[in-house]
């Protein structure tokens, strides 16, 4: 009888662990979340970086409520459930670094949640210019990662290393810069931050 309530505890307490685990309420600051939706720069994002998503924010739970940092326009703190509904079948991916338990102490939260609230307000970069005075979604999450953890969440690459042949993205490309394309511009994707080797992707009930 003993060995019955004992497999019963450990079936009981595997439950309660999936599901503080899986599921929105399980992510928590440092997180980085992934999604597309429609917007004009879209399909182009996509396109020219090989990807399915367009966006990318991070997680910061500010007392005890869940919020994610974006750069749209302009960047901003976005509750948790508007980022997702977002998405027109509430999809989405979040990863989360390999050894965050030891990389995001309760001090480096707090640096993170500081230091996501200094870009509050920005403009959305519209030209993908490698700069603080206004910033993309990709470049916000690679940037306040660098300053507060001082590691690289994705590989920076130069404009003319993506793919540039398709008409979306030739178009996009002409409507933002007309023939004064900026080949040698530094970008960061959601893609290349989807890619890190330090990240680890996390079960969520999409």
């Amino acid at each position: 009888m003993r060995w019955w309530v004992i497999i019963g505890l450990l079936i009981w307490t595997n439950s309660v662990w999936s599901q503080q685990h899986i599921g929105d309420f399980g992510l928590q600051t440092g997180d980085i979340l992934f999604q597309d939706f429609d917007s004009g720069l879209s399909e182009a994002i996509k396109e020219i970086s090989h990807s399915e998503f367009s966006h990318v924010g991070v997680v910061l739970v500010i007392d005890h409520k869940t919020w994610v940092l974006e750069a749209v326009s302009p960047v901003r703190l976005t509750e948790l459930d508007s980022w997702i509904a977002r998405n027109d079948r509430n999809f989405y991916v979040a990863k989360r670094l390999k050894d965050a338990d030891s990389r995001w102490t309760t001090e480096k939260q707090d640096e993170l949640i500081k230091e996501g609230r200094k870009y509050l307000g920005k403009p959305y970069d519209i030209r993908f210019e490698w700069s603080n005075d206004a910033l993309y979604c990709s470049e916000l999450v690679w940037k306040v990662y660098y300053e507060v953890l001082g590691i690289r969440v994705g590989e920076i690459q130069r404009l003319k290393e993506l793919d540039m042949s398709t008409q979306v993205v030739q178009e996009t490309l002409f409507r933002l810069y007309g023939n004064e394309i900026p080949y040698e511009e530094m970008v960061v994707s959601p893609q290349a931050i989807l890619d890190c080797p330090l990240l680890i992707e996390l079960p969520v009930s999409n």
